[in-house]
């Protein structure tokens, strides 16, 4: 499991805006290892309890966004790694979830 080491507060969302950065640039690009690069970080980050609150400062829209997007793809291993991010950022709290259902098409029509 990743996990960020304590520090201070501004090194935590530092590293994870870096992480995030990432994510956002490889995904958008939809080169499909880079993909699964990003949602496989951005799952590992999430499992480790002491990144919680850094990420929930650090995520914005465009990673739920991403992430729901994805689903269209035909790639069978893109659309688990996109699910599997998903979930784990729904354990994070309800903030999370609520991001993800603001995503226009993510819950119903």
């Amino acid at each position: 499991m990743l996990k960020v080491q304590r520090a201070d507060s501004t090194s935590l969302i530092s590293c994870c805006r870096i992480v995030l950065f990432f994510f956002r640039d490889t995904i958008l690009q939809l080169f499909v290892l880079c993909a699964l690069a990003g949602f496989e970080i951005l799952g590992n980050l999430c499992k480790a309890p002491c990144n919680r609150d850094s990420l929930l400062v650090s995520l914005d829209d465009s990673v739920f966004r991403i992430a729901l997007c994805v689903l269209t793809i035909g790639d069978v291993e893109l659309v688990l790694a996109s699910l599997e991010s998903l979930y784990v950022l729904s354990q994070l709290g309800e903030e999370t979830c609520t991001k993800t259902i603001l995503v226009p098409g993510s819950v119903g029509e």
